[in-house]
């Protein structure tokens, strides 16, 4: 996902995907709103490196899917 000017994984049980789909022709697939607090991580996996928390509530781009992750 992309949060302000970082970019990284966050797991997709903690989004509320928002179905609007791509707005401006933007490279994302969509966007959504955190649920919860939520580490942002450098890989789709709790074994990756946190790169900063999320606040509930924050708005982010999502850029893929891999598994139950976002990018």
């Amino acid at each position: 996902v992309k949060a302000g000017n970082r970019t990284g994984w966050v797991s997709a049980d903690y989004l509320n995907v928002n179905s609007s789909g791509n707005v401006d022709n933007a490279p994302a697939i969509g966007s959504a709103t955190t649920t919860a607090r939520l580490n942002l991580r450098s890989g789709a996996g709790t074994n990756h490196s946190i790169i900063t928390t999320l606040a509930k509530g924050q708005k982010v781009e999502l850029l893929k899917k891999q598994g139950g992750w976002y990018q």
